[in-house]
């Protein structure tokens, strides 16, 4: 008897943790959806939002891009911080067309910014939008059309 109990008590306190977590997750999901969504769309929206996977594309995206960022304003001599300078251009992630032969850089210039105007307008578009994309669409899904978009814009 001692035993059930003891599971009994396990698993409510194991649907409780679920219950928050769904409710935190939910309230977000609702926020969003008033903010972002007409109202005949947001139903349907929050039918198809979930927290589980949790949204860590964009969010890790968004750090790798931040840590880049503050690794050349920090560490690479800068005569300015809104626009970045030469530190920046010399950087073995830009895309330079004298460099082509290096093809990671069709990639890897997603990662650097050109000021605190650039990196921040980014961030804010990226998780203002990526997250809820992400919550619908899964990483995988968001991952692929943001690496066409940086494939696709390299190329202009």
């Amino acid at each position: 008897m001692e035993l059930t109990d003891r599971n009994r008590e396990g698993d409510t306190e194991e649907n409780r943790e679920a219950h928050q977590a769904h409710s935190w997750c939910y309230r977000f999901q609702k926020t969003v959806s008033n903010w972002m969504l007409p109202e005949e769309t947001r139903g349907r929206y929050l039918e198809r939002a979930n927290c589980l996977p949790p949204p860590i594309f964009i969010v890790l995206i968004s750090i790798t891009e931040l840590a880049v960022f503050i690794y050349y304003a920090v560490w690479m001599p800068q005569t300015q911080w809104i626009t970045l300078g030469t530190g920046t251009w010399e950087s073995p992630f830009i895309y330079r067309p004298d460099k082509r032969m290096e093809v990671w850089r069709f990639i890897s210039y997603m990662l650097v910014h050109a000021g605190v105007e650039h990196i921040m307008g980014n961030l804010v578009l990226q998780l203002v939008l990526g997250i809820p994309l992400e919550l619908v669409h899964k990483g995988h899904r968001v991952g692929l059309v943001y690496l066409a978009g940086v494939l696709g814009g390299e190329s202009f």
